[in-house]
């Protein structure tokens, strides 16, 4: 079969509908009058393909199978691969997942390409993190992971910051963050790079203002220390002058 090329406009979006469920179901501008349960993006006959083959949406499919003849409708057609995406998305964010308690659909995430949404149970996070402790990187892969580290822009780079503000490591966390530090050598190759890296790191204002706020109150800590510890103390040896 050859490659459909995604700017042609054969693409469609189809929702599956039960027929055991006759009514008035309306979502955002979108009306049926059967309860929608799936929300699909393709072309050719990719709307029956669930039926005749199977779906790895276990709990999809295992639907289709007790309703046997579903009804499948075609929201729009003549579409091109990224309104079609889009318009998937749309639809499941308006009408609904199961999986997240928003609605009666059986998709597994928000559609369009990817797996944004989607929802994993520990036991699928913790094969997913054992796959990838185990895994070895052959030396293309890691340049290429590091060339497109460098190339961030800066829109992308302030994403990242952004979901990584206020975020918290629990107790166990650090620990592992911790015993995965310990002992770890790095060479003075290594060392040299970070501190040239450094070097050219231009902060903000608001993050100068931080760390000097941050460097005042180590300061301040190592006074309230030093004041602390009398003579007879010292004396005493209990404790030290700074």
């Amino acid at each position: 079969m050859s490659k459909v090329n995604p700017n042609d406009t054969v693409f469609y979006v189809y929702v599956y509908l039960d027929p055991y469920k006759p009514g008035n179901y309306v979502y955002d501008k979108y009306v049926f009058t059967y309860e929608p349960f799936y929300v699909g993006e393709g072309h050719g006959n990719r709307a029956y393909d669930h039926i005749r083959y199977g779906a790895r949406n276990k709990d999809f499919y295992k639907r289709i199978k007790e309703i046997q003849e579903p009804l499948i409708v075609f929201q729009k057609t003549d579409l091109q691969q990224n309104v079609a995406f889009n318009l998937e998305r749309i639809m499941i964010t308006s009408i609904g997942r199961q999986n997240n308690g928003t609605g009666p659909l059986y998709n597994k995430t928000n559609g369009g390409q990817g797996n944004v949404g989607a929802i994993l149970s520990e036991e699928h996070k913790k094969k997913i993190g054992e796959a990838n402790r185990n895994r070895i990187w052959s030396e293309s892969s890691r340049q290429k992971i590091s060339e497109s580290s460098k190339n961030r822009s800066d829109k992308t780079k302030q994403k990242m910051s952004k979901s990584q503000k206020g975020r918290k490591h629990s107790e166990e966390t650090k620990q592992k963050i911790s015993k995965s530090q310990k002992g770890k050598f790095v060479s003075e190759k290594t060392k040299q790079k970070i501190r040239e890296k450094r070097k050219l790191q231009v902060f903000s204002e608001e993050s100068r203002r931080k760390m000097s706020l941050a460097q005042k109150r180590r300061y301040n800590s190592w006074i309230e220390c030093s004041v602390s510890i009398t003579p007879e103390m010292v004396m005493k040896g209990i404790g030290k002058f700074i």
